[in-house]
């Protein structure tokens, strides 16, 4: 009788020890609305992502170009891409790849790049600018090495600058299609489902990235539970392309539930008192939206008295 009544605890046991499930459908109880009730980091101050502004924002800081290095490496081994029933991921074998940056306390070691979509072309990206979305964003997952092992680990010990994640808009353009996503897209009948994986031949990082390298900072989260705020943001300004048939495939993806993912973008959330800055583009550009208003007042005297003196 000992016997049965102990595996009975054990099934217990490992029944409440599992993390609470979450969802991205708004109606749900567990949608992202209610995540902070099982996870209360998710209801936090500095939650990601958010809508980015395009002007006005931290103009006297200006950040410089980022630097990447081994991001034109093409790895040696196939990569490997994973249907983990919430996104499309790829795991990088190596870490040898990493960047930084003015606003960033050292280089950033790179762990693994995932990918957020929807449904609908008009929206699939986690954050916006000015309030408008893209089809797609793709996360660039790096730790910081010289103190952690792991994003995981990084991410659970209170460091708000343990994680950095690199941001890349997607939008839907056939003629100018990046290559790169057009090939992961033919392979992605294979993972379907949850927990299926497949291999495909590697690239360069760097392929998935925008010609322009100008970008938004700020401080924030990850973007799924527990929404530890241990992320500095950086999301490129400019955007990269998918064609219609390959962002479909996408869209053929099932969840750890076997439902179709219909999106796994996670609303924007509040700025609250957060800063946000622009890197990678010319400071006198930067500063226009602050500086026309003063230069108007300063300049306002003068032709006053150009105009009574004619």
């Amino acid at each position: 009788m000992l016997l049965p009544c102990l595996t009975a605890l054990l099934l217990c046991s490992s029944v409440f020890s599992q993390a609470p499930a979450w969802n991205y459908n708004a109606s749900s109880e567990e949608g992202p609305s209610h995540w902070g009730q099982f996870y209360p980091a998710c209801y936090g101050a500095s939650q990601s992502p958010i809508n980015l502004v395009s002007a006005g924002v931290a103009q006297d800081v200006v950040y410089g170009e980022l630097t990447f290095e081994n991001y034109t490496v093409v790895p040696s081994y196939n990569f490997t891409l994973v249907n983990n029933g919430v996104e499309v991921q790829i795991n990088m074998e190596d870490r040898i790849r990493t960047f930084n940056g003015e606003g960033l306390r050292g280089p950033y070691t790179l762990e693994q790049f995932h990918f957020h979509w929807s449904q609908e072309n008009a929206h699939g990206s986690e954050h916006t600018v000015d309030d408008i979305g893209h089809a797609m964003e793709i996360h660039f997952v790096h730790y910081d090495a010289s103190l952690y092992t792991s994003v995981s680990q990084a991410s659970s010990v209170g460091d708000s600058q343990g994680v950095a994640v690199i941001g890349v808009f997607v939008d839907v353009n056939t003629t100018n299609a990046n290559e790169a996503l057009e090939s992961i897209s033919t392979h992605l009948h294979s993972i379907i489902n949850y927990n299926e994986s497949t291999t495909m031949a590697p690239f360069a990082v760097m392929d998935l990235f925008p010609v322009g390298k100008s970008y938004y900072r700020y401080q924030g989260s990850l973007t799924t539970p527990g929404c530890s705020e241990s992320v500095v943001w950086t999301v490129m300004a400019q955007q990269i392309y998918i064609s219609q048939t390959a962002i479909d495939e996408f869209r053929k993806i099932y969840d750890q539930y076997g439902e179709l993912i219909e999106s796994n973008d996670r609303p924007v959330q509040s700025i609250n008192t957060r800063m946000m800055w622009i890197g990678a583009i010319p400071a006198t550009t930067a500063k226009a939206s602050t500086t026309s208003l003063s230069a108007f007042l300063f300049t306002l005297p003068l032709l006053l008295w150009a105009l009574c003196r004619s």
